[in-house]
C-alpha cells in the first residue's frame, strides 16, 4: 500500500490514472465494486491531504474527463462512469479539504453526519413520502427481476407488512452506507498519509476519535423523536438516526481498537469483533454504536487508561 500511495503522489499524471483505474475496474468487477471505489477515493483524498485543496481538485478535474472518455470508449456512454466516479471522488475531495483546516479526523466526520442528515431531510423535502417510492420500486421493479432470476418470495399480507416496514427506513440506510463509503475514502488516504510521512500516526489518530457530546445529544433527541413521535416525523427522525447510529459505530470500534492496543491483546479480538458485525448486523451494530454514544460522557479509553 506504501508503494501505491507513493505513486499516486508522484505527479498529477500518476494521480489521475490510478484513480481512473480503481474506479473503471469497480466498474467491471462488481462484487469488488465498493473496495476497489474506496482505493479510487482515497487517491483523491490522499492527493488533497499532502498537495493541497488546488492539487486534487486538478487531480479530481482530470481524473472526471478522463473517465468520461473512457466510459463513452467502454460502456457507449459516460454517464454511469460519472456518476459512479463523482459519488465517490467529490467527497472524497472535499472531507480531505476540511482535513486540511482541522488537521484531524473528527471535523470531517461531524461534517459527513450534518451532510448525511440534511441529506435525509431534503428528501423527505422533495419526495414527501418517500417509503411509497421504495415500496413502489421494490414491488414494480426489483421483485420482478428477481423472480425472472428465479429467485421467488412467499408473498402475503404479512410480507407486504414486512416490506412496508423495512421501506419507511430505507432512505436513512442509503444514506449511511454512502457515508461509509466516503468516510471509508477519507481513512484510507489519512492511512496512506501517515505510512508515506509519519508511520503509527494514523493509528493513534483514529484510537482517539470522538464526535463529541453535541452530536451524541443530536442522537439522543433523533432517538427520543424516532421512539415517541408520530408519523412521519418519527420516520424522518428514525432516518436520520440511522445516519448517525452508522458514524457512532466508527467511533465504537476506535474504541476496540484503543483498548486492544492499550492492554497488548491478541488481535483475535478485533477480528471477532468484525465477524459479529457481519453476522450479528443489526444488533451488533447497534450496540457498538451506543458504546461510541455513551463514550462521549464516559471516556471509556481515559477511564481504562488511569485503571491501568
Amino acid at each position: 500500500m506504501r508503494a501505491l500511495a507513493a505513486y499516486i503522489i508522484r505527479g498529477q499524471p500518476q494521480a489521475i490514472m490510478m484513480v481512473t483505474a480503481c474506479a473503471m475496474l469497480a466498474l467491471l468487477v462488481m462484487p469488488l465494486s465498493w473496495p476497489i471505489g474506496y482505493l479510487s477515493a482515497a487517491g483523491i483524498g490522499l492527493v488533497t491531504l499532502v498537495q493541497g485543496s488546488i492539487e486534487g481538485g486538478k487531480t479530481l478535474l482530470g481524473a472526471t474527463l478522463l473517465q468520461a472518455a473512457v466510459g463513452l470508449l467502454v460502456m457507449g456512454s459516460p454517464s454511469l462512469a460519472l456518476a459512479f466516479a463523482l459519488s465517490l471522488w467529490l467527497p472524497a475531495w472535499i472531507l480531505a479539504s476540511v482535513m486540511l483546516l482541522s488537521r484531524s479526523l473528527v471535523l470531517p466526520i461531524q461534517v459527513m453526519l450534518l451532510l448525511g442528515v440534511l441529506s435525509v431531510a431534503v428528501t423527505y423535502a422533495i419526495m414527501g413520502d418517500p417509503a411509497m417510492w421504495w415500496y413502489n420500486h421494490i414491488v414494480n421493479d426489483v421483485m420482478p427481476t428477481l423472480e425472472k432470476a428465479n429467485i421467488g418470495f412467499q408473498q402475503g399480507p404479512e410480507f407486504e407488512q414486512r416490506l412496508a416496514s423495512a421501506t419507511k427506513l430505507m432512505t436513512g440506510v442509503l444514506v449511511m452506507i454512502v457515508g461509509w463509503g466516503m468516510i471509508a475514502g477519507l481513512l484510507i488516504a489519512r492511512w496512506w498519509q501517515a505510512l508515506l510521512y509519519r508511520p503509527g500516526a494514523f493509528a493513534e489518530e483514529f484510537w482517539a476519535l470522538s464526535l463529541g457530546k453535541i452530536m451524541a445529544l443530536f442522537s439522543v433527541l433523533l432517538a427520543v423523536l424516532a421512539m415517541l413521535g408520530k408519523g412521519m416525523l418519527a420516520e424522518l427522525a428514525g432516518n436520520m438516526l440511522l445516519v448517525m447510529v452508522g458514524l457512532l459505530m466508527l467511533q465504537g470500534l476506535a474504541i476496540a481498537h484503543a483498548l486492544v492496543a492499550r492492554f497488548k491483546a491478541n488481535h483475535v479480538w478485533l477480528v471477532m469483533l468484525y465477524m459479529m458485525l457481519v453476522f450479528l448486523m443489526p444488533y451488533m451494530l447497534l450496540m457498538v454504536a451506543i458504546t461510541g454514544l455513551i463514550d462521549n460522557w464516559v471516556d471509556f479509553r481515559k477511564r481504562f487508561q488511569a485503571s491501568t
